[in-house]
């Protein structure tokens, strides 16, 4: 068996005929499979996260264990919705592994970074995740897994490892928090200030 350059791993020169491609299907299936799903996977990691950078690093951990049980998970009879609940676990548990050992810096003293697109739309993405910044961690995880992924309360709860009645809790609780700060940023800066006295 000849050793095939690094740079050459794809793909290896067969005479005349041309290069072929010598990946096996597990490794074609794989790649269709990130193309289609990364940055489905990495949204759903940032709003849970609250971290761009950190959703970047969680989705790539993922799917370098998925590679290696690359073979097994697809032939799962949902490997998107198996893929999805390990992101969604490895933000969870990245948070909690960070809670003890780091403090993080207060939401609003952090500028807050806005892609200029034109429309109002790319306001209300920032003002939402903002606000999704300010809920609890199980709070945002339901609420993004269940409007932003549309999964039913069963497979969110399976998901998180909790009761489909916790699940409708935090939904109802993260609901009613979002709705006050959304209302409370109507109000203008005024009635906060007044409320504080």
């Amino acid at each position: 068996m000849s050793v095939v350059p690094a740079a050459d791993l794809d793909l290896v020169r067969s005479g005349a005929s041309g290069w072929v491609d010598v990946r096996d299907d597990a490794e074609r299936a794989f790649d269709a499979f990130v193309t289609a799903r990364y940055g489905a996977l990495v949204v759903l990691a940032r709003y849970i996260s609250r971290d761009p950078d950190r959703a970047e690093d969680v989705v790539q951990e993922v799917l370098g264990r998925v590679y290696a049980r690359w073979s097994r998970i697809r032939g799962l009879d949902a490997p998107d919705a198996y893929v999805r609940r390990m992101v969604v676990r490895e933000c969870l548990s990245w948070r909690r592994r960070r809670s003890s050992t780091e403090v993080p810096a207060d939401p609003g003293a952090l500028p807050v970074v806005r892609v200029d697109d034109g429309t109002a739309q790319q306001a209300e993405r920032d003002a939402m995740l903002r606000y999704l910044s300010l809920l609890s961690t199980r709070q945002r995880a339901v609420l993004v897994l269940r409007h932003y992924e549309d999964l039913p309360d069963a497979q969110i709860a399976e998901m998180l490892g909790i009761r489909e009645v916790t699940v409708r809790s935090h939904a109802m609780a993260g609901l009613d928090r979002l709705r006050a700060l959304v209302l409370e940023d109507a109000a203008g800066p005024a009635a906060r200030t007044e409320g504080r006295r």
